[in-house]
Parts: C-alpha cells; structure tokens; sequence
C-alpha cells in the first residue's frame, strides 16, 4: 500500500502472535506508514485471566499480559473487555477439539474441571495515529 492509504486497521490476534519484538516493532512501522494522520487503529487480542487460558497455561497467560502491557506501551487505549466462553456439546466433545490443540494438559485440565464449558476473553483496544 502507499503512505497514508487508509484511515483505518483493523487487526484480530495480530500483534500477539508477532515475535521477536523487533517483529512487532516493523509490524507497527508498517501500520503507522500506510495509516493516514487521524487514523485509527484497532486490535482485539485475548484476556489473559480465564478458564481458557487457565487451560492453556502460566507461560501464555504471561505472554498475553506481555502484549497487552506492550499495547499501553505504544498509546492505545483499552475500550472495551469481551466476556465470552467456549461451549462445546459435550466434555468428550471438549476433550476431543481442545486435546488435539493442546495436547495432554488440556486433558488434564478438564479431568480437574469436568465442563464442556470454558469462559474466556478479549479485549479490544484502540489508538488514534496522530497527524504529521
């Protein structure tokens, strides 16, 4: 795209996924040179207090505080916290989709918390690109 093509970005579990950080530091290099001035930016990552992530483990719930400090760190604002959860059919169903993704901890997760149920979370966060 050309500088200062758009008015807008969009991105959904983006930046949390970029490593190293020098990576996310040309991701954002990137964003802020196609975005025109008064541009905004938008981006929806995971929470990282929930059952799910509780599934998923310490070392990714850090990860995803990291991001969401690295958000801060960069001027955007949070507007909003999405509660909502995974609901599958059954708990062999939950053991079967969530046991492929993750492997044995997820099953041992859900011998400990018998649910087909898992709350889970995002937030959406915003900044606006200040003009040239």
């Amino acid at each position: 795209l050309p500088d200062a093509a758009v008015d807008l970005v969009f991105g959904t579990w983006a930046i949390g996924a970029i490593s190293p950080p020098a990576a996310r530091a040309r991701a954002m290099d990137e964003i802020h040179r196609v975005i025109m001035p008064g541009g905004e930016v938008w981006a929806v990552e995971t929470v990282w207090e929930s059952e799910f992530m509780d599934l998923r483990g310490p070392a990714e719930q850090a990860g995803d505080l990291r991001t969401y400090r690295w958000y801060q760190s960069h001027g955007f604002e949070l507007v909003d916290v999405v509660k909502s959860a995974f609901v599958f059919p059954s708990l062999a169903e939950a053991e079967r989709v969530l046991g492929f993704m993750f492997g044995e901890k997820a099953l041992r997760y859900l011998a400990a918390h018998p649910s087909p149920r898992l709350a889970h979370g995002a937030i959406i966060l915003r900044k606006v690109v200040a003009g040239v």
